[in-house]
């Protein structure tokens, strides 16, 4: 995602293998197996700056999909 996008939700990632950076708001965090994010309306985006698959699970409450 290259646009920071908020949703009124709370969501939880948890990174199983990999790594992802993640933006919220101004800081960005490079996470890695065993890191986990957890967002309350945040503006935040990610990416996969490297050439390993990245697994997450991922937690919406509401679900809004």
């Amino acid at each position: 995602i290259t646009t920071p996008g908020s949703r009124p939700t709370h969501e939880v990632g948890y990174v199983v293998k990999g790594t992802i950076d993640f933006t919220v708001g101004r800081k960005t965090f490079t996470l890695q197996p065993g890191d986990s994010v957890r967002l309350r309306g945040h503006e935040f985006l990610w990416a996969n700056n490297s050439n390993e698959e990245c697994e997450m699970i991922w937690v919406i409450s509401p679900p809004v999909y």
